[in-house]
């Protein structure tokens, strides 16, 4: 008999994850958390990797790009 298993979603950035909502897709979550870290927006979420009980979407920033 299969058992299925459901994975809570975490986004990581750095060091700090942060818990996504079971009602809200990445993308909103990502969204949501923009307000208190404004650095999220310009920065995507890279494909997710199984992590213990976690589901982890790394939070990836834009390459710096200067002048010049």
């Amino acid at each position: 008999m299969s058992h299925v298993q459901t994975l809570d979603r975490v986004l990581r950035l750095g060091a700090t994850t942060l818990p996504v909502a079971a009602g809200l897709s990445v993308e909103q979550a990502l969204n949501l958390y923009r307000g208190t870290y404004p650095h999220l927006a310009h920065c995507t979420v890279d494909t997710p990797v199984v992590e213990g009980g976690l589901l982890v979407y790394t939070v990836v920033r834009p390459p710096v790009q200067t002048k010049g």
